[in-house]
């Protein structure tokens, strides 16, 4: 069914069915009716699914274009930033400060004691 899809043709379900309704091999019966309706139906969800991948395909390539457009406006904003950043770079100096002491505040004052055992030249923490 697919190839017929591709050639714009569908499939109507068996040829026979529908040649014999209208040659008269029967009367239009109950299954024959059914199953030409099953065969239109399936013709219209296989055009349906056609219409569906063209639009896919066209969203598709707009996505990459504006994709394209964006990875350019970032490659020319990345440009702009590090030119700035290059223009920035001097050369720095150095300055010694010398602090008074009331410039200078303790906070806090702490004594940590962590024991150690000495066994010959090896030092084994005892805290752990």
């Amino acid at each position: 069914m697919a190839d017929f899809e591709k050639l714009g043709v569908f499939y109507l379900g068996r040829p026979y069915d529908l040649l014999g309704a209208f040659v008269g091999r029967k009367a239009v019966s109950a299954t024959t009716l059914g199953r030409a309706t099953t065969a239109a139906r399936g013709a219209g969800r296989s055009a349906k699914e056609a219409r569906d991948v063209s639009r896919a395909e066209e969203s598709v390539e707009a996505l990459r274009a504006e994709l394209a457009a964006l990875e350019s406006r970032f490659e020319a904003e990345v440009e702009a930033v590090s030119a700035q950043a290059e223009a920035r770079e001097e050369p720095l100096e150095r300055v010694a400060l010398k602090p008074k002491r009331t410039q200078i505040a303790v906070s806090l004052v702490s004594l940590v004691w962590m024991p150690v055992a000495v066994i010959g030249p090896v030092q084994q923490p005892l805290w752990q």
